[in-house]
């Protein structure tokens, strides 16, 4: 590892503590008084009609699992191989599914869930890997992987007809999730120490949220809200090392489409408004683009290849449009249009620059 990497905002630890376990969780815990014991434990307790529960461990010592069932019609299934895993799945409720599959040693997977009608699954290889899955409300669904050593996923869903599917793949690797309303996130996560913060909230029509980062030490925040439209698409993928990208979108029908790839980029979205699209590339070293919105109707476009290349483009007002081309070295490109106090309206920019330590700057009012 490259000694001047940037090492991830959050570590592991930091992460844990920003999860709190619900109260009810806690109290049945508490309840079964889980301890680290040389022989396997395994503690089953159901109440109401038609529960199914099902547990295996095999090909280690200190292994526990607690299944507790409140509620008709749930089923629980929970396999581990290895030693000290420890699987939680608590239903309370109606018509919950929980899985668990653990392999390996010291891994942690609980999935607790209220409501009508939630399925969770988790899967885990490898060492100290811990995932966490909450559901309230109904309808929603989750698919948790892990492979690997030192991973962690923290998944929350609230409200109904939600949708995630996380994986991760490599070491030390750290997903959040959170979703209200009726959303959809697919991440997917391969090499070591990269983190990914996801939040959504479109209450009332959905949005789409999806992820990659391949690499090493790649940081990624993205956030969609919306509560009177669908609030659209993020797809956010990002290849290399110490790659870092803040993405925001509120209002409705928006997209941003982006790709970063190499060593130590950087890309600002926020976009404001409706019916808007930021789609973009950005390849190569110490690369920046930052871009805000507003208003509706606005449309950025960008590509960039080299290294040490700037694009900034500022559009409020309606109908406006602007695109960037660079390639080389050390250029830098600003586009500005209109304020929504003077309205203005179809306005275009467009830049294109080749070579190296070019600057371009555009104003329009």
């Amino acid at each position: 590892m490259s000694p001047n990497r940037p090492v991830p905002t959050h570590s592991l630890q930091e992460l844990l503590r920003m999860f709190t376990p619900k109260p009810l969780a806690v109290a049945i815990l508490l309840a079964f008084s889980l301890n680290a014991a040389a022989a396997n434990q395994v503690d089953q307790s159901q109440t109401g009609n038609d529960n199914e529960v099902f547990a295996e461990q095999s090909n280690g010592e200190g292994n526990q699992i607690v299944q507790y069932q409140d509620g008709d019609r749930h089923s629980s299934t929970v396999t581990q191989a290895g030693g000290s895993n420890l699987a939680e799945t608590i239903q309370v409720g109606l018509e919950h599914t929980a899985s668990i599959d653990q392999n390996g040693q010291a891994n942690n997977a609980s999935i607790y869930q209220e409501g009508e009608r939630q399925n969770a699954a988790i899967n885990q290889v490898g060492e100290g890997n811990y995932s966490v899955v909450w559901q309230e409300e109904a309808d929603n669904q989750v698919v948790s992987s892990q492979q690997g050593n030192g991973n962690l996923h923290v998944i929350e869903q609230s409200w109904r007809l939600n949708e995630a599917d996380v994986s991760s793949i490599g070491n030390d690797n750290a997903t959040t999730l959170t979703q209200l309303g009726s959303g959809t996130t697919v991440s997917q996560q391969v090499g070591d120490g990269n983190v990914l913060s996801i939040r959504q909230a479109v209450v009332a029509y959905g949005g789409t949220i999806e992820v990659a980062q391949v690499g090493n030490d790649n940081n990624a925040e993205v956030d969609q809200y919306s509560s009177r439209y669908n609030a659209g698409l993020v797809r956010l993928e990002q290849k290399g090392d110490a790659n870092t990208a803040q993405v925001s979108q509120s209002g409705g029908h928006n997209l941003i489409d982006l790709v970063q790839e190499g060593y130590g980029n950087d890309l600002v979205m926020d976009q404001d408004g409706r019916s808007s699209e930021i789609t973009g590339v950005s390849i190569g070293d110490s690369n920046a683009v930052e871009v805000q919105q507003g208003a509706d109707f606005n449309t950025t476009t960008f590509s960039q290849q080299g290294s040490e290349n700037l694009i900034s483009v500022t559009q409020y007002g309606y109908n406006l449009d602007a695109a960037v081309s660079q390639v080389g070295d050390a250029n830098q490109a600003r586009i500005t249009q209109g304020s929504i106090a003077l309205t203005s309206e179809n306005l275009s920019a467009t830049v294109m620059q080749n070579g190296t330590g070019n600057v371009a700057t555009v104003i329009q009012r």
